[in-house]
């Protein structure tokens, strides 16, 4: 299991706005080539919660230790590893805890009589998970508590100099949620969901990279606007689940 820390600064824009934003980075950052050797990256997650969205609830109110739970792919099912993750959120302080499973490993995530295989998943929890706190942590997914599939998809291009920096700037593009009719299918929905805007984060693990001198211009100008709240799962369960749950704030403003 890999563990990752890191400090993160939000904005969204336009997305007229992609190619003039894109390349007042590549000033400064060079695009990031993954192992495909493209600069862009096709993102797919599931997002897990209680029947009565108790982790929504405490992301959206900023509890520490919020927990957001998923499992998330890259490109097409079966052409690389299938992550298993959990997100802490731990005062300004995000962390990503991520158990890889290869290709060979999942076929059984994606099958139509069980989307989410409990003996396989606790299979891998025993081979990857070392401490109780982790076990108890991830022992979610296995539990009968584990509903409300939301699905998020986007596009990602990154700028990062090279893959030991701690630097990296990430613009989302095209970002669509969805909520899944059950939890066997992955290609069903009950509803859909656009966002309107591309979202740049900056990412580092020293919270003093997080100021960047050479974009306060296109702050300063209203290109981008720094919305560090917003999460694409809290916006997938406001924008497409009915009933009384807590709206963000930054729904008001897109028209939501």
């Amino acid at each position: 299991m890999k563990e990752i820390k890191r400090y993160e600064r939000k904005f969204w824009f336009r997305e007229e706005l992609f190619n003039e934003i894109s390349f007042e980075i590549q000033k400064h950052l060079n695009p990031y080539l993954y192992k495909e050797n493209t600069a862009v990256s096709h993102i797919k997650s599931i997002y897990f919660d209680t029947h009565n969205f108790d982790f929504y609830s405490k992301r959206i109110k900023k509890y520490d230790d919020s927990i957001l739970y998923r499992i998330r792919w890259y490109g097409v099912v079966g052409s690389s590893s299938l992550f298993i993750e959990l997100k802490i959120n731990i005062n300004s302080l995000k962390v990503k805890k991520r158990i890889e499973v290869k290709p060979e490993r999942y076929e059984s995530f994606f099958n139509d009589k069980h989307f989410l295989s409990v003996n396989n998943l606790a299979c891998i929890f025993d081979e990857y998970i070392v401490t109780k706190q982790d076990k108890k942590s991830f022992c979610f997914f296995l539990s009968d508590a584990c509903k409300h599939l939301q699905f998020i998809e986007y596009k990602r291009l990154s700028f990062q100099n090279s893959e030991k920096a701690t630097l990296r700037i990430t613009i989302d593009e095209k970002i669509r949620s969805s909520i899944l009719s059950n939890e066997n299918h992955t290609d069903n929905f009950l509803s859909n969901s656009q966002f309107p805007f591309s979202i740049l984060e900056i990412k580092s693990k020293d919270k003093n990279h997080l100021i960047i001198d050479w974009l306060n211009p296109l702050i300063e100008n209203g290109l981008i606007v720094e919305i560090n709240k917003y999460s694409k799962y809290i916006h997938s369960v406001a924008s497409t689940m009915n009933g009384n749950i807590i709206k963000p704030s930054w729904l008001k403003k897109i028209g939501g």
